[in-house]
């Protein structure tokens, strides 16, 4: 009964560590967050390559094609491009800086309430308020616009905490049963 105990405290741990990690994400095409007109994108962690690709489609895409540079602190911190079949695209710099996009225009970055379930990334300024930009688009029906959000993180669960409080009880088993067998 112990090791069954013991095994069921360590699956615990186990996976409520892997809750807390950020998510592996994949460059898969997702549909925008938000409703017609207004879109959203998201700049979240979990891309183990630089610089990191965020892609989703809107329907309807707008008329014409937008490739904007998001500049933040007097770099250019990401690029957005959206194309007119609404394949958008955010390319981030991970936080060093990244030249200029050919043809681009330019966008300030602003300091922006974080989305729900959103908090910002762990910063070397330790800001606690998300940064992101409004771009306007032209649609064949109007006029309509994507919030792009960066330098965003998920915020981990509640359940995260109850699944390592749940392992501790049977790692102090483990603990006590150790001191037993070396007394």
């Amino acid at each position: 009964m112990s090791r069954f105990l013991c095994f069921l405290g360590v699956c615990g741990l186990l996976a409520g560590a892997s809750l807390m990690l950020p998510g592996v994400a994949s460059a898969a095409i997702a549909t925008c967050g938000g409703s017609s007109p207004n879109f959203s994108i998201s700049e979240t962690p979990g891309f183990l390559f630089s610089p990191e690709k965020y892609e989703c489609t809107m329907s309807p895409g707008p008329s014409s094609s937008v490739n904007v540079d998001l500049i933040q602190g007097g770099l250019v911190s990401d690029n957005v491009q959206i194309s007119t079949g609404g394949l958008v695209t955010l390319v981030s710099d991970g936080e060093s800086g990244m030249p200029a996009t050919s043809g681009a225009g330019q966008t300030q970055e602003v300091t922006v309430a974080c989305p729900a379930g959103f908090g910002p990334e762990n910063e070397p300024g330790g800001e606690a308020t998300c940064n992101g930009a409004t771009l306007s688009l032209r649609f064949a029906s109007g006029n309509g616009s994507l919030m792009v959000y960066s330098d965003i993180g998920t915020v981990p669960e509640p359940s995260t905490g109850l699944l390592l409080g749940a392992a501790l009880p049977a790692l102090l088993g483990i603990r006590r049963r150790s001191i037993r067998v070396r007394a």
